[in-house]
C-alpha cells in the first residue's frame, strides 16, 4: 500500500484560488509530504501564497509555455512514491480523496487514478484500451500517479494540450489501466476556461491520443453538429464545432502546431 505522496501544481497568477486549493490539501486524512509549485512568472500574490503554505516554488523559466514541460519540471523534484497532480483552481471537498486515490494506484495494473466529478458519488471504475474514448483516460485537474511509472513515461513535450489524455493512451498501449474515482469531490473554479482552450484540447486529443476523431466520419459529425446548433440559435457552439472540423481536416495532412497557453483569457 502506497501511503506517501508529493504534490505538483502549475501556477500562473493563481492567487484567486490557490489559497483554498492548498488549504484543502492540508485537510486530507493523508496530507502531502511536500508541495511543489512550478510558477510561470506570476505577477500577483501567487508565489507568496504558495510559500506561506509550505510549498517549494520553482520558476518555469524563459522557454515558451508547455503544459507537459511544466509538469515534468515538477516531477523531477518529487521524492515520494506517489505524485498528485492538481490544478491551482481545484479545491478538494472531501477529506479522504487522496487516501482513496492512493488505494487505487496501489494496484499493480493501475499506475494512475483521477477524480471524475461527473460520475456517480462513491463509484470506482477503470479505463483501459477498450474503454478509452479520448476524454476519460486521465484528468490532471486531480490525478494521482505512481512516481516510478510517471518518470518512465513522463509527459510528452511535443503535445501542446491535453497532455493527460496522451499519457493515458500510452499507458493503455503498455497494458496498464487508469482508475476513476467518481462523485462531487472537487470544486472546479478555473477562471480562465474559454472556447479556444476547448478547441485546442479537442484537436490535440484527436491527433495525438485518439485517432478515431481524425476520421472523415467524425468530421461529418462535427459539421452536422454545426447545423444543429444553428437551428437551436447557438451560434458560439456552431462556430466552435465548425472551427474544430476545419482544423481536423488540415491535421490529416499536416501535424497541428499551436502554442500551449496558460489559461489565457480569450475566445
Amino acid at each position: 500500500m502506497i501511503t506517501s505522496y508529493d504534490v505538483v501544481i502549475r501556477t500562473f497568477n493563481s492567487a484567486r484560488t490557490l489559497k483554498r486549493a492548498l488549504e484543502s490539501l492540508h485537510t486530507q486524512t493523508v496530507p502531502p509530504a511536500n508541495i511543489i509549485v512550478i510558477d510561470s512568472g506570476s505577477t500577483d500574490e501567487t508565489v507568496t501564497i504558495a510559500k506561506s503554505h509550505g510549498a517549494d516554488v520553482w520558476p518555469y523559466g524563459n522557454l515558451p509555455f508547455n503544459f507537459s514541460r511544466a509538469l515534468n519540471l515538477g516531477v523531477e523534484r518529487v521524492k515520494a512514491p506517489a505524485c498528485l497532480v492538481i490544478s491551482s483552481h481545484v479545491i478538494i471537498l472531501e477529506s479522504d480523496v487522496t487516501a482513496s486515490l492512493l488505494d487505487l494506484i496501489s494496484k499493480a495494473e493501475v499506475p494512475a487514478a483521477y477524480v471524475n466529478w461527473n460520475k456517480t458519488s462513491g463509484t470506482v471504475t477503470f479505463v483501459d484500451t477498450d474503454t478509452f474514448d479520448g476524454n476519460n483516460g486521465l484528468w490532471n485537474t486531480c490525478a494521482m500517479y505512481r512516481t516510478d511509472v510517471l518518470r518512465n513515461f513522463s509527459f510528452d513535450e511535443d503535445v501542446p494540450s491535453a497532455e493527460d489524455q496522451h499519457l493515458a493512451s500510452r499507458l493503455f498501449i503498455a497494458g496498464f489501466k487508469t482508475g476513476v474515482l467518481g462523485g462531487p469531490l472537487l470544486s472546479y473554479e478555473n477562471p480562465y476556461s474559454n472556447s479556444r482552450k476547448w478547441r485546442n484540447v479537442y484537436v490535440s486529443v484527436a491527433y495525438f491520443s485518439y485517432r478515431k476523431n481524425m476520421s472523415w466520419r467524425n468530421v461529418g459529425f462535427l459539421l452536422l453538429s454545426v447545423l444543429r446548433f444553428l437551428c437551436r440559435l447557438r451560434p458560439r457552439a456552431a462556430y466552435n464545432h465548425f472551427v474544430v472540423a476545419i482544423r481536423i481536416v488540415f491535421a490529416r495532412y499536416k501535424k497541428p502546431q499551436f502554442p500551449s497557453r496558460y489559461f489565457k483569457v480569450s475566445n
